[in-house]
């Protein structure tokens, strides 16, 4: 006798509300976890991210950004889940405590740029035009690099102008230094040689913080 089985395409999002649903109306009794994905994912994040050959300055600042994506919508939920249930300490919101919630952003606000305060940064400044294929630019780069920091600065205030080439050049070697761990940022950039920045792909590498005027 032939069992015929019949195959079904499903989303993920299909998929694992089916099974949910097929776990609920289960007799026995289950319990749900999902701290660990939702508020928490965070941690995740940043492995799979790092795991993947992005920096950790990366992972972690877009870890806290889909963070605070998923725990704005879970606050919301928690406090539609908990309104006027009996017997929560006084000044909640729901399942959410008011005091609570000051002191740990109070907190997380004052401990944040501790974080920071260990890791040395080394500046140096890129100056004039960078024309061809850009070797005193890159040996003053490389040798701010050799001073050991995991975060490299470049000013570039007095920049003027970096043509095709120059700016390949400067691609490739950021390219590298990412791969490295090295976080590089160029500041104070002209917003015209920003846009070629972004045209060639460095920002893609590197964070490229344009000038204020």
């Amino acid at each position: 006798m032939s069992t015929i089985t019949t195959l079904t395409t499903l989303t993920m999002s299909e998929a694992i509300n089916r099974a949910l649903r097929e776990a609920l109306d289960r007799p026995e009794p289950m319990m749900l976890i999902g701290q660990d994905i939702g508020p928490y994912g965070g941690a995740f994040g940043v492995t799979v991210l790092t795991l993947c050959g992005r920096p950790i300055h990366q992972a972690v600042a877009t870890a806290s950004g889909f963070g605070a994506a998923i725990a704005v919508p879970a606050a919301i939920m928690y406090i539609i889940a908990g309104w006027a249930k009996p017997d929560l300490p006084p000044f909640s919101l729901g399942y959410i405590s008011a005091p609570g919630f000051v002191v740990l952003a109070a907190l997380t606000a004052l401990t944040a740029p501790m974080g920071l305060e260990d890791v040395p940064v080394v500046i140096v400044e890129l100056t004039g035009e960078i024309a061809g294929d850009a070797i005193e630019a890159l040996e003053r780069l490389e040798a701010g690099r050799h001073q050991g920091s995991g975060r490299l600065v470049i000013s570039c205030a007095k920049l003027i102008r970096v043509d095709f080439s120059a700016a390949g050049s400067i691609l490739n070697w950021v390219a590298s230094r990412e791969e490295e761990g090295c976080n590089v940022q160029f500041r104070e950039v002209h917003r015209l040689v920003g846009a070629f920045f972004n045209v060639i792909g460095i920002n893609e590498h590197a964070r490229v913080v344009l000038r204020s005027n």
